[in-house]
């Protein structure tokens, strides 16, 4: 699912699409939404994408609002997917419900596997003081470590959740 709406997001769409492009043994069927910030967009597109491609087993989405939306229609009684263990919604962005769907894939009781955090407001003033450090210092080179962009899976998801609710 890609994003039209924001210059950023469209720059993060065209990135994973490329780069799932690059494996042979992935078919790549793409479509932009209309709004990557709706979940009911994003659920009449699933469903859509199932009508015309009804061996699809893996959604990778753009962001969290477009991968929750996705999940949505798989795990509705309309959906064709009848063995979750065989399917996957990856995605950008993560927020308490994001975490909750991951840790509920676990026993399939949603298809959400994972997601990439982005980082929030401190993460990101961190990661540009890191950046700034060099000048201030009169050139000193400090070693750069950007720890706010990191994959959140079933293995990690309980830190995440605890991250997310302290």
């Amino acid at each position: 699912m890609r994003g039209s709406t924001q210059p950023e997001i469209v720059v993060r769409s065209d990135a994973m699409v490329a780069a799932l492009k690059e494996n042979p043994k992935v078919t790549v069927i793409e479509e932009e939404s209309e709004n990557q910030d709706d979940q009911n967009v994003a659920r009449r597109m699933t469903e859509n994408q199932f009508n015309a491609n009804p061996n699809i087993s893996v959604i990778v989405a753009c962001n969290a609002e477009s991968g929750l939306g996705a999940n949505s229609y798989i795990m509705s009684s309309d959906s064709p997917v009848k063995d979750l263990s065989k399917f996957a919604i990856f995605m950008v962005d993560e927020n308490t419900e994001v975490d909750e769907n991951i840790k509920a894939s676990i026993t399939n009781e949603s298809a959400i596997r994972g997601t990439i955090s982005m980082g929030g407001i401190p993460d990101t003033i961190a990661d540009m003081m890191k950046g700034m450090i060099p000048i201030l210092t009169e050139g000193e080179i400090i070693p750069r470590i950007d720890g706010s962009i990191f994959p959140i899976t079933a293995d990690n998801v309980d830190e995440a959740l605890n991250k997310q609710n302290n």
